[in-house]
C-alpha cells in the first residue's frame, strides 16, 4: 500500500519538479506524514521558506537560490544517468577482465 502512494506521487517529486523552496524534503516528509498518520507537519516547518523570504537576507539571497535550482535541475538528472552509464561500463569492463 505504502508502496503504491510512493509511485502515485513519483512525478511529483522528481529531479525535475524538485524546488528548494516550493517543493523540497519537508513537502515530500509531509505528503508522508498526511499518508501515514493523517496529520501535517506543523506550520513551523512547513513555513520556514516565507520565514525565510521574509527577511531582508533571503530577499537578497532569494535570486542565488533560484538560479543554484534551475542549475541543480537541468544538471543532476544528465549526472545520474551519466553515472548509470559509467557504473555499468566499468562493471562490463570488470566482467570482460575475468573472463
Amino acid at each position: 500500500m505504502f508502496e503504491e502512494y510512493l509511485k502515485e506521487i513519483d512525478s511529483k517529486f522528481s529531479f525535475q519538479t524538485y524546488n528548494i523552496i516550493h517543493n523540497n524534503c519537508n513537502h515530500f516528509t509531509n505528503d508522508i506524514a498526511q499518508f501515514l498518520t493523517g496529520q501535517e507537519l506543523p506550520n513551523y516547518i512547513m513555513k520556514q521558506h516565507e520565514e525565510l523570504l521574509n527577511t531582508p537576507m533571503g530577499k537578497m539571497f532569494l535570486p542565488m537560490i533560484e538560479q543554484m535550482n534551475n542549475q541543480n535541475n537541468q544538471f543532476l538528472p544528465n549526472l545520474i544517468e551519466g553515472g548509470n552509464k559509467n557504473n555499468n561500463n566499468s562493471n562490463n569492463n570488470n566482467n570482460n577482465n575475468k573472463k
